[in-house]
């Protein structure tokens, strides 16, 4: 069954992390902020994206988590073939960009897109890899890939050992996120990575799938109150400097929760509203969500520079709200272009190499 509610929802947090960008690029290169600022809060896309992931894969592979002994080769090429292939389409592209042009975060490292310099060397080796590396990267948004995909990895090897395993291996991760966060004892990159708060979205959205497949009815009026009690509570305890958010413990458990429990009724209004349907232009979104995902900050940084080169006097400044609008429709636009005519082109490609009779790989949520 394809979740089309969740699709919607899927594109919906991918407008949120543009729209939330769209305010950076437009204050550094138009010294414009856009909607007054209301899309700071934009961030919150990544935290619904990682609950949604959660979701998304233990759904479709639950019954592989319930068989154990599953090789889970298949689902590792999957995963590699719907990540990595557009992925680095796309850092070619900001490689080429960056050695024309040398970007800010090189420049105050004193480097330049030299590939005989070691630095820039293991930059791109990470970058490519998708290595966790807080200092420098190469696609700036491509930070959550790298969770994205310690999470399949784990969850790969669940499904190899099975279900008991899977929910062992769930509340340890759980617990070890907790001590790691209460001992607030730096431990350097990898146990930052590993036992990252973050985490605990993508274990939030696996229990929503674990309760949508154990089929457990939860009333909407029950969840109702508690979405405004969770809401109420974001407000008081989000961090929000600017366009710079703290995630700390309490904030990405409420935000975990809350988005959880919004995916929990998106499924179950799909499941019990079939014959509804949704505007053809918001499942398209939803679907092309990675590659829109992946391109719209260039995309931005592009256009907002380009405007300011045609109007350098900064002159006609009470269109800007139109003229930062029709960026936005022009990123996520050429983001859906990307989508229709590399990304599924690439997953086609990959599809008839490595699953020439069943298994294919689409590029939508449920995937």
């Amino acid at each position: 069954m394809k979740f089309t509610l969740i699709q919607v929802f899927r594109g919906i947090a991918a407008m949120l992390v543009v729209m939330h960008h769209l305010i950076a690029n437009s204050k550094s290169h138009l010294n414009y902020i856009p909607y007054n600022n209301f899309f700071n809060w934009g961030f919150v896309g990544v935290d619904f994206f990682f609950v949604l992931s959660g979701f998304i894969i233990t759904y479709v592979h639950f019954d592989d988590l319930k068989s154990d002994g599953i090789n889970s080769w298949n689902f590792f090429k999957k995963r590699f073939i719907r990540i990595y292939p557009i992925y680095w389409i796309i850092a070619i592209l900001f490689v080429a960009v960056y050695f024309i042009n040398t970007p800010q975060f090189m420049v105050d490292e004193g480097l330049t897109m030299d590939f005989t310099s070691p630095p820039v060397v293991k930059m791109l080796t990470e970058s490519f890899l998708l290595l966790p590396n807080p200092d420098i990267r190469l696609v700036g948004v491509a930070w959550t890939l790298s969770y994205e995909m310690l999470f399949y990895i784990v969850f790969g090897i669940c499904i190899t050992y099975g279900f008991g395993f899977s929910r062992i291996i769930a509340a340890l991760w759980v617990c070890l996120i907790l001590l790691y966060t209460w001992a607030k004892t730096p431990g350097g990159i990898y146990p930052d990575f590993f036992f990252n708060i973050l985490i605990l979205e993508f274990l939030m959205g696996c229990m929503v799938a674990y309760f949508i497949r154990s089929k457990v009815v939860v009333p909407a009026k029950y969840i109702m109150p508690l979405l405004v009690i969770l809401l109420i509570l974001l407000t008081q305890t989000m961090h929000i400097n600017g366009l710079v958010f703290f995630r700390d413990i309490v904030t990405v458990t409420l935000m975990g929760l809350f988005f959880s429990l919004i995916t929990y009724l998106a499924v179950r209004f799909d499941q019990t509203n079939t014959s509804v349907k949704f505007p053809a232009f918001l499942i398209l979104i939803g679907d092309a969500s990675y590659s829109i995902y992946l391109s719209h900050n260039m995309l931005l940084s592009a256009l907002t520079r380009i405007y300011a080169l045609i109007n350098p006097q900064s002159s006609g400044k009470e269109f800007l709200p139109v003229v930062v609008t029709f960026i936005f429709l022009l990123a996520v636009f050429i983001g859906v272009l990307i989508h229709l005519y590399v990304e599924k082109k690439l997953l086609r490609y990959f599809n008839r190499k490595f699953f020439p009779q069943k298994g294919r790989v689409t590029a939508n949520a449920m995937a």
